[in-house]
């Protein structure tokens, strides 16, 4: 069967015109759903990752990566509580060189180190025992500063 050019320009008008539409009609409706609505946080959130930004004398600060539920995401300071209870680690990975791919993978250790060591500038997680969706400042139980592989 033969198609001339003037058929399959007609049928390729056709399949974008239904396209055009479609979008219009279901991308219409998404905006129209979600325009005007604020992102909602999830109902309880525990920990936070985020870079120190200053550091006091028992607290520190840092710009912390909000996600919400929606998934889109902010960045936000918040006030991080420490005291004698608050654990506060980082994680030591061993050295891996080429004669070492054939034997078996060494866990990274947990060291455990003190207030004095944070920096400005450390990505660190932190984890409360309290739900702290809302709060600005809460007392945290355990830090962990996470240490990048270059």
């Amino acid at each position: 069967m033969k198609i001339n050019s003037t058929t399959l320009l007609i049928v390729i008008i056709v399949i974008l015109v239904i396209s055009i539409i479609g979008v219009i009609v279901f991308g219409g409706k998404k905006e129209a759903n979600n325009q005007g609505k604020e992102p909602t946080l999830p109902e309880e959130i525990y920990g936070l990752s985020g870079t120190i930004t200053s550091i006091g004398e028992k607290e520190i600060f840092i710009d912390a990566l909000i996600v919400y539920t929606d998934g889109s995401n902010e960045t936000q300071s918040k006030r991080i509580l420490v005291d004698e209870n608050t654990k506060i680690t980082t994680l030591e990975f061993p050295k891996i060189t080429a004669e070492d791919r054939n034997k078996p993978i060494e866990q990274p250790k947990e060291i455990e180190i003190g207030f004095t060591d944070l920096k400005v500038g450390d990505k660190i997680e932190a984890i409360a025992n309290e739900n702290i969706v809302g709060k600005d400042e809460f007392l945290v139980k355990y830090i962990n500063v996470i240490k990048l592989l270059m």
